[in-house]
């Protein structure tokens, strides 16, 4: 799988090779079909912009959750990123969140860090409203 990934790589960037995206695709596709993370990841990606292929972001969000699924970080934390903004799965803040922090176990970074602590922050402060209106008769 890492070698079929590599070349595609090779083929999307022009790096070593002339620059051919369908060879690119066909070799996601392959490393994709062996369940190769990176592979899933990066033709998923294809799909959810609808670059070279026809925008599916279903598509793209399975094949990018089937490389999350596997622990690969880029797509663990895409599909964080997926349920915080709505994209090919319904907006939900907690899942989100969950995503995001499995992603920083393993992985250093300062702007999701802080998306995360402004994320729970945010939480915390609508459970506190919404317990206020409901205990309005003991104020």
């Amino acid at each position: 799988g890492d070698g079929i990934w590599t070349l595609a790589l090779c083929y999307e960037h022009a790096r070593g090779t002339e620059e051919d995206l369908d060879m690119a695709l066909t070799l996601y596709e392959k490393g994709a079909d062996l369940g190769h993370s990176p592979s899933l990841y990066s033709l998923g990606c294809y799909y959810m912009r609808g670059d070279f292929v026809d925008l599916d972001q279903t598509k793209g969000f399975e094949l990018i959750h089937k490389a999350a699924a596997q622990g690969y970080g880029p797509a663990i934390k895409t599909v964080g990123e997926c349920y915080n903004h709505g994209v090919a799965v319904e907006e939900d803040g907690d899942k989100a969140m969950q995503w995001f922090e499995l992603y920083l176990k393993d992985n250093y970074d300062p702007d999701l860090i802080q998306k995360v602590a402004l994320m729970k922050m945010l939480k915390l402060q609508e459970e506190e409203e919404g317990s206020d209106e409901e205990n309005i008769i003991y104020s």
